[in-house]
This record gives C-alpha cells, structure tokens and sequence, in this order.
C-alpha cells in the first residue's frame, strides 16, 4: 500500500465521528462472524464489495475487522472463502482500467457478486461436482449482489458529510442483520438475538408505524432463525408484534408498548411449551422496559434516523395526519357492522327443547326396559306427555315428578331420573344463555363504540361553530363534604369550555364511598372530557362512555352522572341525568324549576335511552347539581324534593358561594354536624356579559 492510501485512510478516520466509526467496525466484525443456515456466509465480503465500489479510502481496515469475526467462528473453511472472495473482489472491482472508466456501481456489484460464485464454486467441487454446490454458490452470488448494494449505501455515513436518508437507514438495517453475529446465548432463559430483534422491532414500530414495525420484525426474525436454532415462529411473533405495536406507535410510546406487549402476549400462545412462552414474556418485558426507558435525545435521533424528509417511511401524527381519519373511520365503521351483525338465533329456545328431549332418550329410556311400549307402542303420548313437560321447565324453570302427565306416569319405571335430567339440562341452558347474553352485551357495546370511533375520525378536524357571540357567561362554584368517616368525598364534578359557545359541567357520584369511588368518579369525567373535547358530539359521548363503563365495571358497580351543556349562544340548558338526583334552576325572580330524569346509572345497562331535557336560561339563573346525599340530608328523604324547593325560594344568598355554603351547612346540621353520604353541590350563575367584555373580547 502506497504512503498516499495511508495518508487518505488517516484523514479518513480521523475526520469521522469516532462513535458513528465504532459502531461501523462493531457491525462489520458481527457480520464477518454470521453465517446463515450454516453455509452462507455473505455479509462480511459484501460488506468489502459495497466499500469497494463506492472507493471508500477505509475499505481494507474494514474488511480486515470483518475477517477477524469470521476467524472468533473457529471454523478455517468460513474464513479462508471470505479471505478468497474479498481477494478476488479487489482484482474484479478495483484494478487501474476500472477506476478509469469509471463503471455504473451496478456492474461493481455484479462483478463481487461473479467473484462470490466462482470461488463458491471452486471450492465447493474441489471434491467432487455436485449440484449443491452449484446452488450455495449462486445463492451467495444473489445475496452478495443485493447487500454490498444495501452496505454501499451505508457507507455514505462514512464517505459524505451530510449523508441521505437511504445511507442512514442502509446502516440501520446493517445493525440489524449484525444480529445474527452474535452468539446463541441464553441468560435466564432468554436469548440475547431475539431479545435485540424484539427491542429494535419496537423501537421501529414505534417511531415509523406499523409498516416499519412489520419490516423490522421480519427482518429481525428471519436473521435471528436463519443464524440459530431458533423456530421460525419467531418470524411471525415479531412482524405482529411490530406491526401492533407501530398503530400504538401512532398516540405515543406508552401505547406502542402496550400494543407490543398485547400482540406479544397473544402469539406467546402459539408456542409449543409453557417454557417458550415464559421466555417469549420475559423477552417482551425486558425490550418494554428498555425502550420505556431510552431517552427522548436518542429516540428523537434515531427517529431522524428512520424518518428523513421526503422518504417513503415518513410518520406523521393521528392528529395531523390527513390520510388516516377517513380510512380509519371506514375500517371503525365497517368492524361496528362486523360485531352488530353477530347475534344468537332466534330459533334457540326450539332447539333447546329438542335437545333436552334427545338427551332423556338418550340417556335415561335408552336402557329402560319399557321403551319399546313407550317410543313404539305409545309414541304419541310420550312424546306429547315430554313436550308439555320441557314447556313447564321453561316457565318455571323447575320440574318435580307430579308435574309429570299421568299417562306417562304411570307407565314410566326411571320417572325420578328423566325429571332429574331435565332440571340438570335445564340449569347447563340457564348456564348458556347467560353466558351467550354476556358476551352479545359485550359484541353490541363493542360495535356501539366502534361506530362512536368511525363517527369522530369522519368529522376529526371539525371546524368551528360560526355563530353569534353569546351574551351570557357561566360562573361556576362548588363545595363537597365527606360521608361517615371518610377523608375524601366519592364525589367529583368537572367544568370545562367546549368551544366558545358551549360550556359542559358534570357531577359523578362513585359507587360507595371514599377514595375508590372518588377516583371511578374522576375518570369518569375525565374519559367524558377527553370524547367532548376530541370533536364527539354530546349525545355519542354518553353514550360511549356508558357503553366502556358497562365493559369495565359490569355488574359490580356503576356510576351516577349529572351533567348539563350551556349553549350560551341559544340560550338554552341541556341536561343529561344517569341514575342522578334532581337538579334545581333558581331563576332571578325566586321561581325554582326542578329538572328530573328516569335513566339508570351509567355503566349498569349497555345502552341507556337519550332522554335530555333542556331548558332556557338567562340573567340571573342559578343552576344547582346535587348528589344524592343531600337529598338523604332531610329528614323524612320522601320529601326532599319539596324541602329544597321551598329552601332555594327562600333564600336571601343570591352569589354561587353563598348558595353551596348554605346547602351544605343545612345539610350537616340536618345529620348532626356528620352526613351518612356525601354531599356535593355545585352552583352555576348564569350571567350577561357587559358591553366592556365584548369590546376586550373583541378587541383581543
């Protein structure tokens, strides 16, 4: 080598970044070490090739860190043939009439690929001419042709100083196929490939999408069983797991986790032993925690890294994206149809009698010694005598032996056992339709919110309501007192500005007391909040949360949900009551107007019927929601209603403290300074906005 080839590899180096230089010979000497399926061994020499043709001034330091890999293998026949490949690449590719004519790069990588095949070949029938031989050595001719074009790229990393897209990514994919250089070690029951390959699959899927995910997934899956004795399963566990994973990946890192770990979870299943699926959990937990982890400065370069401008694997965000709300609106819609169209038969009650009726025979007059004279002789009868009784087993839901008809009474020996397997098929049908009833709910709510999802991704980017400015504003006030001896009210209320004509506020009274109900009351409000504010109109956004509090809490528990959406614009009030007291409209004049409604708690039906009802409002309205605890405040609780009637029309306080203040201490005096239940009142002073605020408004 001439001092100018030093002197060029000696400003090469030394004007690199010596991590990014690093982590070239770490992949360099990995890929010299695999070998897939045992006799291909393509990388490190397509490595050389790639280097090569691009003339990049360090291609024989690398090409010597890739055969100080293949020689840590041990095995003299992997080394000598990359030693003879990269020998003859150099004498193909990098002779003086080449450089200058200056080829396409293409016929650079055909030329590494030749020289691949004919030492393959050579050696190969060294003794003997075989067919196999022929083959591995055009495969590697393939794979060498394909990689010193991918590794080519990656050199730009190390040749160009504002390096592409595509070099950035090449090198990615060269750390993945690096992979398979590693040894086949297990620590703890978990193998160090797959443990790599399941963390990069994440790491793409989650800052690439799912289409990233998918490659990441199958590529790391085929390098990590192509390079061990790993099944090919592994192939399909991590392209689902990445493919999952990257439509979490969509919201955020915690949900591509979590979809990594649901979709991990599901295909760990499909292993053939629990010890697999022990592993493939432990693996699953591990990568998590380590991308969970990884820092937002790395993530972010990496995302550079995998998502350059202008390049097919770009991601945009749900919320900025404008090609995904309308495809995905179709498929929310489309999986609604999928669940509402699966239902049970109607026919399911005949079916049961017929089987019950079967089974009887079946087991019980099969070995009776009188069935010939009751299914041959008297056939009629029996079986007219059998119907009745299922049709009484099916009201009553029991049968005992006088129930039985007399005219197979009497001729019946086994009457005990066919009335004790009747009531036993009767119970399994209980069983079944109560089971099947279980999962229709869950099939019908599922549908409903997948409908809810298609309906919000159609309209995602709403625009705003144009319409004259209101001449109302809400102020709203409240207070809460803890029941028995608890700490904290179950009780919670949220107050919020949709857009800025529409203001919402809600009261949630959790199921029991204490901490327990006041966190199901608060995520109550806040999963309410989250629909509203996301562009969900306000009847679908009850409706969805009912439907998801039905699926979580069924049949434990529910919540009661009082709220009322102020159009300040109109004018008017919208309430929606779920199993919620009654709510009280203190006008300016001293007139009360009660307002009621007759639906179930949230989360105790799957579906609840849309009955609001609303009501005008104006300067000077008080609106007051109350939980039920203060109407249990009163002394004869038949009477509430009444009572708070007349107290609101009596009372003086006009500001929305005084009036929380002064229910709440009648409250606690009507129990002796310490309410059974808790109490919350939450007041909303409706009032006209001054001619000053329109003119700051308007001026802002």
């Amino acid at each position: 080598m001439s001092s100018g080839m030093f002197s060029r590899v000696r400003d090469f180096f030394s004007r690199k970044n010596a991590g990014l230089t690093l982590a070239f010979s770490i992949t360099c000497f990995l890929l010299g070490r695999t070998v897939v399926v045992r006799v291909l061994y393509p990388f490190g020499p397509a490595m050389y090739a790639g280097l090569k043709v691009t003339r990049s001034p360090g291609s024989l330091v690398f090409a010597v860190i890739c055969l100080l890999g293949a020689a840590t293998t041990g095995e003299t026949g992997t080394l000598l043939n990359q030693v003879l490949v990269m020998v003859f690449v150099t004498l193909l590719v990098d002779p003086p009439f080449v450089r200058r004519r200056r080829f396409p790069q293409v016929v650079g990588y055909a030329l590494s690929a030749a020289a691949a095949f004919g030492v393959r070949a050579v050696v190969g029938n060294l003794g003997g001419i075989t067919a196999d031989a022929f083959i591995i050595a055009a495969t590697e001719a393939v794979s060498i042709f394909f990689l010193s074009a991918l590794f080519a790229q990656a050199s730009g990393m190390l040749t160009s100083d504002e390096p592409s897209g595509f070099s950035k990514q090449a090198l990615v994919a060269a750390g993945v196929l690096s992979i398979g250089g590693l040894p086949d070690l297990s620590l703890f029951s978990v193998n160090v490939k797959v443990l790599l390959a399941s963390t990069m699959t994440l790491v793409g899927a989650w800052l690439t999408g799912p289409g990233g995910g998918a490659i990441a997934g199958v590529t790391g899956g085929l390098i990590t069983a192509l390079t061990s004795t790993r099944s090919l399963r592994v192939v399909d566990y991590l392209a689902v797991s990445g493919t999952v994973a990257g439509i979490g990946g969509w919201f955020g890192r915690a949900e591509a986790v979590a979809g990594h770990l649901a979709a991990g979870l599901a295909m760990s299943f499909f292993q053939p032993g629990p010890e697999d699926i022990r592993s493939r959990l432990i693996e699953q937990m591990i990568a998590s925690a380590l991308v969970m982890v990884l820092p937002s400065k790395i993530a972010a370069s990496i995302k550079g890294i995998l998502s350059p401008k202008n390049h097919i694997l770009r991601r945009e965000t749900l919320r900025d994206a404008v090609g995904y709300p309308a495809p995905l609106s179709r498929v929310f819609k489309q999986m609604a149809d999928l669940f509402s169209q699966v239902s049970v038969s109607g026919d399911s009650a005949i079916n049961w009698a017929q089987e019950a009726i079967l089974t009887v025979v079946d087991r019980v007059c099969h070995e009776c010694p009188n069935r010939l004279v009751c299914w041959e002789e008297t056939f009629g009868d029996t079986f007219e005598a059998l119907c009745g009784l299922v049709r009484g087993l099916g009201i009553t839901g029991r049968v005992k032996e006088d129930d039985v008809a007399p005219v197979l009474k009497e001729k019946c020996s086994k009457l005990q056992e066919m009335v004790m397997e009747l009531n036993h098929e009767k119970e399994i049908q209980s069983v079944h339709l109560a089971e099947t009833r279980f999962y229709n709910e869950t099939r019908e709510c599922l549908a409903a919110q997948y409908a809810y999802l298609g309906k919000l991704l159609e309209n995602s980017k709403p625009t705003p309501k144009q319409g004259r400015k209101p001449h109302l504003k809400a102020k709203v006030r409240s207070g809460a007192v803890p029941g028995g001896d608890g700490e904290e009210p179950g009780d919670s209320w949220a107050a919020f500005d949709i857009d800025s004509t529409r203001t919402f506020v809600g009261l949630a009274d959790g199921m029991g007391k204490g901490r327990l109900a006041a966190r199901q009351s608060r995520d109550t409000l806040d999963i309410l909040r989250s629909l509203l504010e996301s562009g969900l109109d306000y009847e679908a956004s009850i409706s969805f949360l009912n439907s998801s509090l039905y699926l979580a809490f069924r049949p434990e528990s529910y919540v009661a949900i009082d709220c009322v959406l102020l159009d300040l614009a109109s004018e008017r009030a919208y309430f929606q009551k779920l199993g919620a007291a009654p709510s009280f409209i203190r006008r300016a004049d001293g007139n009360v107007v009660v307002v009621k409604g007759a639906a179930p708690p949230a989360g105790s039906l799957k579906s609840v019927p849309w009955v609001n009802s609303s009501e005008r409002i104006e300067d000077g309205d008080t609106i007051l929601l109350v939980s039920d605890g203060l109407f249990r405040s009163c002394p004869v609780p038949e009477r509430a209603e009444q009572w708070l009637v007349s107290y609101l029309a009596r009372l003086k306080a006009d500001s929305p403290e005084s009036v929380v203040r002064s229910l709440l201490q009648r409250g606690i005096r009507r129990q002796g300074g310490k309410p059974e239940d808790d109490i919350t009142v939450v007041a909303i002073k409706v009032e006209r906005v001054e001619l000053a605020e329109e003119l700051e408004e308007s001026a802002g």
